[in-house]
């Protein structure tokens, strides 16, 4: 330390203020004061580098630095008391302090931009914004808002962290392993349907007027297929990152603000292997997780394809307005159905020889439609037993037996008969119902046409 002393002596500093005038003085105090400040709160002066300085000013703030740095607090308080009478103007307050928000560098502590820029939950609305080092700093702050805080606060050191490489690349392992998987998982598959009405038309020609139904194939959903084709090196390089991000989780260090008026989320686990372990099990389960991982930085893509991004959110929303159009409209088409069917329980006399024929009846309330579509919950289990099918459509009102024809007939003498009469009933009108929904979706105007693009993203509003 007395070596640092010498390299910085006081009489030094003493010269250059008695040399300059009275703007300079108050400038020289000026870093006084700020450097100072953060020493004193700190223990530690920010690097000149992170100011926005006059370049006359650059040498001598250097040397505040070192003069500051160099002393311990007994004789740097004595020694300042040699240089404060040299304020000029006779004034002895302290000036206001420097914001270190340079674009040329001098990264400061969180705990150095905390003592600077305060709490940003108390910052101003208009708080003013200098330049992209100021920004980025505050970003830095207000990431850092939560760390060990609210939710986070109180939080035990992470004593488990696994403290070799073999220990750390198993855990790498299990995360690539779970963010590869696609076994068991929660994603659904979608239909593939063909991408355009030409291509149906053409489908449709193919199987002729009189062709069977073929079944639907059925494809992954564009989040899984972006899983299925990136290749295993990623997959490494994301299990480190997020190796490292459970670890300072794990210490209360999560980066996220409170943003949207919303308290940020945070789940306590006793130790590391706990969260680890919960961490594998997500991404094995959900590959829309993993994809979420994969996906880059909106900021990068914004900036590097302008018009692109604002297309593709275009076609996000011409996709999801269309999507939802078919879901209402298909909502609307199951309540017809179901209040036909329970016009028919209430009217025997509707269906004849076996043939139960459904007819559209006016609305009969909330009650009857909730009665009907408990029904229809019941004994879905008999359709899927009995092989009746209709994925992608509504699903078709059923039959109880109580309107079942043999109820009506009167020909049934043991509940095996009547189930079976049921059965075949249910069959039949699940038949009816999947004809006349195939009519009705053939039928819907282009402006309810929509076709998937594995290629591009589609938000997740519905």
């Amino acid at each position: 330390m007395s070596g640092s002393i010498n390299l910085f002596p006081m009489e030094t500093l003493i010269a250059v203020i008695q040399a300059s005038n009275e703007e300079t003085r108050l400038r020289i105090f000026q870093l006084l004061d700020t450097f100072r400040a953060y020493l004193k709160a700190l223990e530690a002066v920010p690097p000149v580098n992170a100011f926005i300085l006059d370049p006359s000013l650059t040498e001598i703030a250097t040397f505040i630095e070192g003069f500051l740095s160099s002393r311990k607090p007994g004789v740097l308080e004595k020694d300042l008391k040699r240089v404060y009478p040299l304020r000029p103007y006779d004034n002895q307050d302290i000036l206001p302090i420097l914001l270190p928000i340079n674009t040329n560098g001098g990264d400061l502590t969180l705990e150095q931009l905390e003592f600077t820029y305060g709490n940003p939950r108390d910052w101003p609305e208009d708080l003013p914004i200098q330049n992209v080092a100021h920004a980025m700093q505050l970003d830095r702050l207000l990431k850092a808002a939560n760390n060990g805080k609210g939710k986070a606060a109180g939080i035990e050191a992470c004593n488990d962290f696994p403290a070799t490489y073999e220990g750390q690349k198993q855990c790498v392992d299990e995360l690539v392993e779970g963010m590869m998987n696609l076994d068991n998982i929660i994603d659904k598959q979608i239909v593939d349907r063909p991408a355009s009405r030409a291509a149906a038309a053409a489908q449709t020609a193919t199987l002729g007027a009189g062709g069977s139904q073929q079944p639907e194939h059925m494809r992954d959903n564009y989040r899984v297929e972006r899983v299925k084709n990136t290749p295993p090196k990623v997959f490494y390089i994301l299990g480190w990152k997020v190796l490292n991000l459970t670890r300072l989780a794990q210490d209360g260090i999560i980066d996220i603000p409170d943003l949207y008026s919303k308290p940020v989320e945070y789940t306590r686990y006793d130790n590391f292997m706990q969260r680890h372990k919960a961490v594998v099990s997500a991404l094995t389960k959900s590959k829309a997780l993993v994809d979420d991982l994969l996906m880059l930085d909106h900021a990068h893509r914004l900036v590097s394809a302008p018009s692109k991004e604002e297309t593709r959110k275009k076609v996000n929303k011409a996709g999801n307005d269309k999507k939802g159009g078919l879901i209402k409209d298909g909502a609307r088409f199951r309540s017809q159905w179901s209040e036909g069917s329970s016009t028919a329980a209430a009217n025997p006399g509707t269906a004849a020889g076996g043939s139960v024929t459904t007819a559209s009846a006016p609305s009969q309330g909330p009650t009857a439609r909730s009665q009907s579509s408990a029904r229809a919950s019941q004994d879905s289990a008999m359709l899927a037993e009995e092989g009746v099918t209709m994925a992608g459509i509504p699903a078709a009102p059923i039959l109880t037996a109580g309107c079942a024809p043999s109820a009506r007939q009167g020909s049934a003498n043991s509940s095996d008969d009547s189930e079976k009469m049921l059965r075949d009933a249910n069959r039949q009108l699940a038949t009816e119902c999947a004809t006349a929904q195939q009519a009705y979706t053939h039928n819907l105007p282009n402006s309810m046409e929509w076709s998937y693009n594995p290629n591009e993203d589609y938000d997740d509003d519905l």
